[in-house]
């Protein structure tokens, strides 16, 4: 047993791990996760035992994905529906768009930074399911703006 420091609370066992700064792929893994962390990635033949452990065997392990560029049309529906299928489908990180164009009186159907900052919030400590979010600025657009709010 290889002394890891905190026991894993899961372990995959035979994954293939995509490692994208080599862009190779790393064949009959085990990893071993606690929370958030993946504690270590060590050659198939290790022996951990975690909490649960799940063979992997024919399993593919990828980096988190992100989506650089969204928008909300509720937190509501953001929270209920988008954030979860982002999650099950690898996305752990989103740069949402509207940043601090909201609120303003001439935009009714925007969501309220604030709103969104809660969400985040919630997120960040474990109350919502959803990937990071990362809020972006208020628009850029130039002079000649296209924007019609």
């Amino acid at each position: 047993m290889i002394a890891l420091g905190p026991t894993p609370t899961l372990v995959f066992r035979h994954v293939a791990v995509v490692d994208v700064r080599s862009g190779t792929i790393l064949r009959d893994r085990t990893v071993a996760v606690r929370g958030d962390k993946i504690l270590a990635v060590l050659s198939g033949s290790a022996s951990l035992h975690g909490t649960k452990v799940v063979e992997a065997r024919g399993k593919y392990m990828i980096p988190g994905l992100w989506d650089c560029h969204m928008h909300n049309d509720s937190v509501n529906n953001t929270r209920e529906f988008f954030f979860p299928l982002y999650i099950a489908n690898g996305v752990t990180g989103v740069r949402n768009m509207c940043g601090d164009v909201f609120p303003r009186d001439d935009v009714k159907d925007g969501v309220p930074i604030e709103a969104l900052r809660r969400l985040q919030k919630e997120v960040s400590e474990g109350k919502a399911v959803g990937p990071r979010m990362v809020l972006g600025s208020v628009i850029v657009d130039g002079t000649s703006t296209n924007y019609k709010g």
